[in-house]
């Protein structure tokens, strides 16, 4: 199925997209399982497990504006998730003191 005949792929391909071309320079065994949970997840964006595991992969590779959404999703799926409570906090807590070094 072309990528245009799911929406909902259209509103995570730019950012998989790129996620997966900097893993793969990076370690391509990562790029590899971060390209198959992608597929996955673009099959079923709601998808708690899903979801928590792109974030955490995301998150460990440093991409935290990338895990940040992935958080959120879980979180809006399962609103008494506290992996993804967890996670939407602790990212939220480093990109603020991101934002405020000078």
């Amino acid at each position: 199925m072309p990528i245009t005949e799911n929406p909902n792929r259209s509103k995570f391909w730019p950012v998989a997209a790129a996620f997966g071309i900097l893993l793969f320079a990076a370690d391509p065994a990562r790029a590899d399982q971060i390209a198959d949970i992608y597929r996955r997840l673009m099959n079923d964006p709601r998808n708690v497990a899903l979801n928590l595991q792109y974030a955490a992969a995301a998150e460990k590779a440093g991409k935290l504006k990338w895990a940040l959404p992935a958080y959120e999703r879980a979180l809006s799926a399962d609103p008494g998730n506290h992996e993804a409570q967890s996670g939407i906090d602790r990212i939220t807590q480093r990109l603020q003191a991101e934002a405020d070094r000078p």
